[in-house]
């Protein structure tokens, strides 16, 4: 699975499972992202700042 991929079922379901957290972390530390990953992942850290998407390990 990819992390556009990913970003796209967290943002239709609006949460993070914390299979999906897992998943994330593991790609960030095992490779250099792209520009454009690195974008979509701060976005998707102010959205959750926010509200807008819950992340289920943090309940």
């Amino acid at each position: 699975m990819s992390i556009n991929s990913a970003l796209d079922a967290i943002y239709s379901e609006k949460l993070i499972t914390p299979k999906m957290e897992a998943f994330l972390t593991q790609t960030v530390k095992s490779r250099t992202l792209t520009v454009a990953e690195r974008r979509a992942l701060r976005e998707l850290v102010q959205r959750i700042e926010r509200g807008e998407i819950i992340l289920l390990s943090a309940q």
